[in-house]
């Protein structure tokens, strides 16, 4: 049975991929943790799984100390991410 958090984390990538695809996050957006959880209605924990799940598509880039931004999308991560 999938629980509710893995359907949460979904719906968030879902969203967030699509936002990002369709150029309503533009490259250098920052996503804050606090800010998406309180716009999704969620906890912080669906959040970063959906984060983690962007970035290893390419979509976001987390760096120390900068946080986590919209990464430039090129032609080919916007192709993997469909």
């Amino acid at each position: 049975m999938i629980s509710d958090r893995t359907l949460f984390r979904d719906e968030v990538h879902r969203t967030l991929r699509r936002e990002i695809i369709a150029g309503s996050l533009p490259a250098g957006s920052a996503l804050r943790d606090r800010e998406l959880a309180a716009r999704f209605g969620v906890s912080k924990e669906p959040i970063r799984a959906a984060l983690q799940r962007l970035r290893s598509e390419g979509l976001v880039e987390t760096r120390a100390q900068s946080g986590t931004r919209v990464a430039p999308l090129d032609e080919t991560a916007a192709l993997d991410a469909l």
